[in-house]
């Protein structure tokens, strides 16, 4: 399969989820370097002190949209990274004619608890588009995105130990990007080649 020749035929939006620490960004990351796809989007990290970044994928740019409050024992939500750089970094994936995929890793709590009502509804136009769209949604947090997973074409795939090898070409496919290759597939599942 050409990677040069991958294109999106549909919009498909895609989210997975699983326990914590099961491979869905990495999945991701797996799809992205096997396809070679031109993404733009978000993702978020927490580091070692406790604060959780966005990163504006197209840009690099990031922001703090969450901190442990070590006096309240709980992760507080940082709005305006959101407000700010969580929507630019959306709305220029939307409207970059380059970019062919949309990156959302991870929607959570934080957003769904945070007054954040401009990102939200940047992440609605996402689900919206006609640009393809793979996520993360982190495990528990449906009820915070209801709406986006009632929305058409938007399908939640988890993620398991016992599935997650067999993930990325079946995310391809669904994605539309092309036949999967069983045996080139078979074969990196055993560690025999390099994805």
């Amino acid at each position: 399969m050409s990677h040069s020749a991958l294109r999106y035929t549909r919009s498909v939006k895609l989210l997975l989820t699983g326990p914590r620490g099961v491979g869905k960004s990495t999945l991701i990351a797996h799809v992205l370097a096997r396809t070679g796809v031109r993404y733009g989007g978000f993702r978020t990290e927490r580091a070692p002190d406790g604060t959780v970044w966005l990163h504006d994928l197209l840009s690099g740019d990031r922001a703090p949209v969450g901190r442990y409050d070590p006096r309240a024992r709980r992760m507080c939500p940082l709005p305006v990274g959101f407000e700010n750089l969580g929507v630019r970094a959306l709305q220029r994936a939307l409207q970059e004619q380059h970019v062919e995929l949309l990156v959302l890793d991870e929607l959570g709590w934080l957003e769904g608890e945070a007054d954040c009502p401009r990102f939200r509804a940047t992440v609605r136009a996402a689900f919206l588009s006609a640009k393809p769209l793979l996520g993360v949604l982190r495990a528990g947090q449906e009820q915070f995105w209801r709406e986006i997973l009632s929305l058409p074409g938007v399908e939640l795939i988890e993620v398991t130990q016992a599935n997650r090898e067999r993930l990325v070409s079946m995310l391809i496919m669904k994605l539309g990007w092309g036949e999967s290759d069983e045996r080139e597939d078979a074969a990196a599942d055993r560690g025999l080649v390099a994805r």
